[in-house]
């Protein structure tokens, strides 16, 4: 369910990393954060659900093999 509702200075918003290793970015989050993730589907591939305290707070994806070819890094 969405809520709108203004946020407090300093609170997320919403949060996307497109990361060069997802796995790695997962974990580094689980303990940074202790946030959880809930695996979904889309486009052909598929992308985490960052949560906290019960809370979607973003997205986790892992960059494709080309854009990793071309030195993108995690963004």
């Amino acid at each position: 369910m969405l809520s709108l509702h203004r946020p407090l200075p300093g609170a997320f918003c919403w949060l996307d990393l497109a990361a060069a290793d997802a796995a790695v970015a997962k974990a580094f989050y689980a303990r940074a954060f202790e946030w959880t993730f809930r695996d979904e589907k889309a486009n052909g591939g598929h992308y985490a659900r960052l949560r906290a305290g019960g809370q979607d707070v973003g997205s986790l994806y892992q960059l494709r093999r080309a854009q990793l070819e071309h030195g993108v890094p995690s963004h």
